[in-house]
């Protein structure tokens, strides 16, 4: 009888260490499954942060640019008082251009002369690369009373300020795209 015992666990022990081709296949699918979805996570990761990297520069972009052009009065302060016409003075005369007479306080004549530049002109000396932008004021019941720059069609950052012209309370807002 000890000897068929013996025989029966040695089977038994035999068979524990096999593995089939169905499991091995399935261990296989199971591990490749496991490393694509590794990867294509790292992928969504990286895409998010990218997206969310540039969003932020757009971001920071308006929030400077917003702040020179409500802030300060442009170099040289009196800009628009220069022969906007001839492009070679723009070119070489006019440093930044800023719409306020004072911090948070616009200039009609300032603005007058932002919307008669040309649009590429405005772009420049702003010193935006690729970006475009757009300048609105808007009443206190928002309705838009000036606007200048390019139709955006897809806003990447929008930054909204109150300020003051002719003595009433305005929204100045600049959007990147």
């Amino acid at each position: 009888m000890k000897m068929a015992g013996c025989r029966s666990s040695r089977a038994a022990f035999g068979r524990k260490g096999f593995i089939g081709s169905l499991d091995l296949i399935l261990s296989m699918l199971l591990f490749l499954a496991v490393i694509y979805m590794s990867i294509w996570a790292n992928g969504e990761v990286r895409r998010s942060v990218s997206s969310f990297e540039s969003s932020q520069a757009y971001k920071d972009k308006a929030l400077v640019l917003c702040d020179v052009l409500l802030k300060t009065g442009g170099s040289p302060y009196h800009w628009e008082t220069l022969n906007l016409s001839n492009s070679s003075v723009v070119n070489s005369t006019l440093l930044s251009i800023g719409l306020a007479s004072e911090p948070n306080v616009l200039n009609l004549e300032k603005l007058d002369a932002f919307d008669g530049l040309p649009y590429t002109t405005t772009r420049k000396i702003l010193g935006l690369g690729k970006e475009d932008y757009r300048v609105e004021i808007l009443n206190e019941r928002g309705r838009r009373i000036y606007s200048a720059g390019a139709v955006a069609q897809e806003v990447s950052s929008s930054i909204e300020r109150l300020a003051l012209l002719d003595g009433e309370i305005v929204v100045f807002k600049l959007s990147l795209y």
